[in-house]
């Protein structure tokens, strides 16, 4: 009897360490493709659309205007995981430019309204670019696909562009109503 026991007990924890090493290793996956993706956009690599779910490994990834300023900017810093048999997520923490008050800032500066719209994007661009910009934290789940690619969701594009998607949509809401 003993010996039935300890083989059933040998067994479980052997199935036990086999699913965790799994598991643990598709976690490692997920956290690399992350922190890959994230510095790869950081770096502003033409190519780190290999990294996203769909149909961007074949595109280029063009980084112009306030988006490059913004991608130079980030910080990242991964917080945890969840990866089970259905969905993988990687919690993110995207410190980066807040774009929101940037803008903000520049508008209610005296000669915003004479400036042309030249004027105004190469002055956003350099106050974006400022050491002593305001920077702002977003919590972002990550989702990843079942070939570990990442999915481009609104909530990470807002923290990749500092605010900028939120800041547009609460305004059109704001002046919708």
């Amino acid at each position: 009897m003993k010996q039935i026991i300890k083989k059933y007990l040998f067994m479980s924890i052997l199935c036990v360490s086999v699913l965790y090493g799994c598991s643990s290793k598709e976690e490692t996956q997920c956290q690399e493709n992350v922190e890959a993706f994230l510095t790869a956009y950081q770096a502003q690599d033409k190519a780190c659309g290999k990294f996203l779910s769909g149909n961007y490994e074949e595109v280029s990834v063009e980084f112009e205007g306030f988006q490059a300023v913004l991608a130079e900017s980030i910080k990242f810093e991964i917080e945890s995981s969840e990866i089970d048999k259905d969905s993988n997520v990687i919690n993110v923490v995207i410190t980066n430019v807040d774009f929101g008050k940037v803008f903000e800032g520049m508008a209610s500066s005296d000669d915003f309204q004479s400036n042309i719209t030249e004027d105004i994007i190469i002055e956003l661009e350099k106050r974006l670019q400022a050491e002593d910009a305001p920077v702002r934290e977003f919590e972002v789940a990550i989702k990843l696909d079942k070939e570990q690619k990442i999915e481009m969701t609104s909530e990470l594009s807002n923290a990749l562009l500092g605010g900028y998607t939120q800041y547009i949509y609460e305004l059109t809401e704001g002046g919708a109503q």
